[in-house]
């Protein structure tokens, strides 16, 4: 990074003397910029580092959704193993079963509840799930003293990439 303080010094510094120079004259300044420093080669090296990285993180997405698929398919299949064992104890009349490698047990589950409609369910058999309501925040307090809750985020750049 101390290279690219430098060159942002250097940048800086041919704007500050053209724009002493000519003040008005963005052509010139482009120009100039563009002639007399490396802010388009380090730009577009930039940029190219950036379209590297997402074509990485969107190859890494294709990568975890095959394998959260997969996972699936193996969480499906020892889950029908598993019934498979339960209907062959079934068959031969045991609830239990010893093999060399492993003890086999079957046994009944307490029932339990599941909710069929989570949205009808009656909000006192509901966990409240707190989450701060980020615009009636701002609004509430955007003039005066802040409660020690909040903190302000100043304004920061922002970076918009538009690819041709």
């Amino acid at each position: 990074m101390n290279n690219l303080h430098l060159a942002a010094a250097e940048i800086a510094r041919v704007r500050e003397a053209i724009q002493a120079a000519a003040p008005d004259d963005e052509q010139l300044l482009a120009d100039m910029l563009e002639g007399e420093t490396d802010l388009y080669v380090i730009a577009a090296r930039l940029l190219d580092l950036i379209e590297n990285d997402e074509s990485l993180v969107a190859g890494l997405r294709e990568q975890i959704d095959a394998r959260a698929r997969r996972r699936r398919r193996f969480d499906a299949r020892i889950e029908a193993s598993r019934h498979a064992i339960t209907v062959l104890l079934d068959a031969a009349g045991l609830d239990r079963l010893a093999l060399p490698e492993a003890t086999l047990t079957r046994r009944m589950l307490p029932p339990t509840v599941e909710a069929r409609d989570p949205e009808a369910v009656p909000d006192e058999y509901c966990k409240l799930v707190k989450k701060p309501d980020l615009p009636l925040i701002k609004t509430a307090f955007a003039v005066g003293a802040l409660p020690n809750w909040l903190t302000f985020v100043p304004a920061r750049p922002s970076l918009t990439i538009r690819r041709s």
